[in-house]
């Protein structure tokens, strides 16, 4: 059976485009190499909030990080042309998740497995980056689809609410491109 988030997975890709494009045109304009580089730093850098958050309890900080990794999954998703809507389905969740703590387990390993994609291209390494950085993306989707069911976080509400957060806090967005957009 499909989350809420898988149903709404073509719709979010679409709209996490406008979204970059009105609020991140530097990195939506960067090659390729450079913005799975920095997608991958998002993760790593989410691993440790999200364990953070286990230990200190913090229901809100743990919702912020698991709406945030799903923005960063879409957003790399977007940047290497990948259809979740069609790619999911075919894709198994990375084990079987008993509890949040097996899903963050999955979610760091996934992460460091695309750190080594990320990684040998800098050094033109032979190396399946493009595949083995498709799956970790679909694997973390469905670390973060469950993470976020367990927490009982809306993802398809919260997501379009903190990309709202972060166009306000845009500056260039809120002053100059929000004219050339509406």
């Amino acid at each position: 059976m499909q989350s809420d988030l898988q149903k709404s997975i073509k719709n979010l890709q679409i709209k996490q485009i406008k979204h970059d494009l009105n609020a991140h045109r530097d990195l939506y304009h960067a090659l390729l190499p450079k913005k799975i580089t920095h997608y991958t730093l998002h993760f790593a850098k989410y691993q440790g909030q999200l364990l953070e958050a286990l230990k200190s309890d913090s229901k809100d900080d743990f919702r912020k990080v698991v709406v945030d990794s799903a923005i960063i999954i879409i957003a790399s998703s977007n940047a290497m042309n990948i259809d979740l809507e069609e790619v999911l389905p075919n894709k198994r969740p990375p084990g079987q998740f008993e509890d949040i703590k097996d899903a963050i387990q999955g979610y760091i390993i996934a992460v460091s497995k695309m750190a080594k994609a990320c990684e040998v291209l800098d050094h033109l390494e032979p190396y399946p980056s493009r595949e083995i950085l498709e799956d970790k993306i679909c694997d973390l989707f469905f670390c973060v689809d469950f993470m976020a069911s367990c927490s009982e976080v809306d993802l398809v509400q919260d997501i379009e609410g903190r990309w709202r957060l972060i166009e306000e806090n845009n500056f260039a967005y809120n002053h100059i491109f929000k004219k050339e957009i509406k």
